[in-house]
């Protein structure tokens, strides 16, 4: 007759849980020269090769809790997607002036009665370099008599990426891993932009500017497979078809595409169970 028997067998195996990241930081950015062109019912000229840099905050606002959002600032979220591929979303928030004081070319038109329109010193009317026809081989002083453009109040690239972790090697005496990461984003740009014409300054609200992707990369040191920092870059392209100039309602709009390299450092939290062993049963007849 048969016997029928029924056994055990538990094994320990190691299974690794989704994880989850957060950081916040901060980066300086560097900036490509960019045409940037301007168009309203008083003028329609194009600055070309325009240089531009960031506009870094003072050393204690970086430790002043208060004015913790004034810096250039990171700030993410992530989950693991499968195998150290993360699927996160967060924001980029960039400083972008027009350098003061350049020569710059220019071609277009800028009307002469922007002088008496703009100008909120009526008695100045000694600018008149600055109005009228232009080629696109003229070229002026660009100083803040003229006009003063920054997007001061933030460059703000809303993001989702997709990054990928590559474990290096530990240091097991200080219970520490190194990693490398590298990744894709793209999203949209939102812009509080800052313009000066003829010393008539208008400072707007947020607005939806255009769109932006990049790639980023950099190295991550990891204690205790909890909290990290890193040390990354970027470089990005911003597509920005709808730069608000003047007030709410009016037609003045500006259009510039801007090449950017960004490095900064970054702090940040692992959340999740990043490996436990579970017993695992089977059963053999």
């Amino acid at each position: 007759m048969p016997i029928y028997a029924l056994s055990q067998n538990t094994t320990n195996a190691v299974k690794k849980s989704r994880s989850y990241y957060f950081y916040w930081g901060y980066h300086r950015n560097f900036y490509a020269p960019s045409d940037i062109h301007y168009k309203s019912e008083h003028y329609d000229f194009t600055l070309y090769d325009a240089k531009a840099n960031d506009m870094p905050a003072s050393l204690k606002q970086y430790f002043d809790v208060k004015n913790i959002s004034v810096p250039q600032y990171n700030v993410r979220f992530g989950a693991e997607w499968k195998n150290n591929w993360f699927i996160s979303i967060g924001v980029d928030h960039h400083k972008y002036r027009l350098t003061p004081t350049q020569n710059i070319q220019i071609g277009g038109y800028i009307d002469p009665s922007s002088l008496t329109y703009y100008n909120a010193d009526s008695s100045v009317t000694s600018e008149e370099q600055y109005t009228g026809a232009f080629s696109d081989q003229d070229s002026l002083l660009y100083r803040r008599e003229f006009m003063d453009f920054h997007h001061s109040n933030g460059m703000n690239q809303f993001r989702i990426s997709i990054e990928k972790r590559i474990p290096l090697f530990d240091i097991p005496k200080i219970k520490t891993a190194i990693e490398l990461y590298a990744g894709a984003g793209l999203g949209a740009i939102v812009c509080w932009t800052d313009f000066t014409f003829f010393r008539t300054r208008f400072l707007n609200n947020l607005h939806l500017s255009g769109w932006g992707m990049s790639g980023l990369y950099g190295v991550r040191f990891v204690h205790k497979n909890r909290f990290f920092v890193q040390y990354g870059f970027q470089n990005g392209f911003n597509f920005l078809t709808d730069i608000q100039l003047e007030n709410k309602g009016s037609s003045a709009r500006a259009q510039q595409n801007i090449h950017y390299f960004e490095r900064g450092v970054q702090v940040g939290w692992i959340f999740g169970n990043v490996g436990s062993k579970l017993p695992i049963t089977t059963s053999t007849n």
